[in-house]
Order: structure tokens, then C-alpha cells, then sequence
């Protein structure tokens, strides 16, 4: 797995352009790191993933394109909750870590800005599909009462 990533790291930039050079296609790859708020969850770490798949690109204008990724997406996060007795007594830990994954399609126009550093303004909108949602658990520090 740690082989597939770093090849598809090495990958990220490179675009294959066809006899057409309105048209390019080629691969993306990266990692993401995620964390959830919510109100019955007092903290969240942040966790990493992966993301990659290929990107489509249709130059429209100059410095406009119209570009769509089939991407495979990880998201996840993760979180201590402390476990207490009758009397609110800690007895330990319990430690979840959910991995979600999904096959994303995000499509938009992005704007190009700059002549020395060039700079991309995306705008557009993102669909996702969940695959799969595990959840790794580990309980920590139980002691039950006598």
C-alpha cells in the first residue's frame, strides 16, 4: 500500500495531453486530513487518508478550463470517550477510530491567475458515494467494579 501511495504521489502533476491540446487526462493523488465537530462528541483527532483517482481537463479559454475527477476518497477521525460507573466514577477509555470511503466526482470550472506563480480558482460541485464505514475500537484502562 505505502509503495502504491508514493508512486501515485510522484504522479500528482504530471498530465498526459492527447494530439488535442484543449484535452488533457491523467492522474491525481494526495492526502487529507479530517475531523469532526459535533455536539455529542466533545473533541475529535484528526486523522489522515488518501485520495486518488484520474482528473479530465477541457481547456475552454486561456486561462479557464473545465476540468471532472473520478476520485477513490478516506476520510477519517478519531476520538476518545471516557467510560464511568453509577456514580461518575472514571473506569477508563474507550478510543474509535472511523476510516469512511468514498468514490467522489467533483466537477468544475477553475480560473487560472499569474504569469510568474500561477495561482487556480476552482468553482463547482462535488457528489461523493460511500463505499464503506469502519470503525476500530480499542478499550483502554477498564476496570470493572468489585
Amino acid at each position: 500500500m505505502k509503495k502504491l501511495f508514493v508512486v501515485a504521489a510522484l504522479l500528482t502533476t504530471m498530465l498526459v495531453s492527447a494530439q488535442d491540446k484543449r484535452w488533457a487526462i491523467g492522474p491525481v493523488a494526495g492526502t487529507s486530513i479530517s475531523a469532526v465537530r459535533h455536539n455529542k462528541i466533545d473533541y475529535s483527532y484528526p486523522a489522515a487518508g488518501i485520495n486518488a483517482g484520474l482528473v479530465l481537463r477541457y481547456r475552454m479559454k486561456e486561462h479557464t478550463n473545465f476540468q471532472m475527477n473520478l476520485l477513490f476518497d478516506q476520510a477519517a477521525f478519531a476520538n476518545t470517550i471516557e467510560l464511568t460507573d453509577a456514580m461518575g466514577n472514571p473506569t477508563g477509555h474507550f478510543r474509535a477510530r472511523w476510516r469512511s470511503e468514498y468514490i467522489s466526482l467533483p466537477i468544475m470550472i477553475n480560473k487560472e491567475f499569474g504569469n510568474r506563480t500561477r495561482f487556480v480558482l476552482n468553482a463547482g460541485i462535488y457528489t461523493n458515494y460511500l463505499l464503506r464505514q469502519r470503525l476500530n475500537n480499542t478499550m483502554v484502562g477498564y476496570s470493572s467494579l468489585p
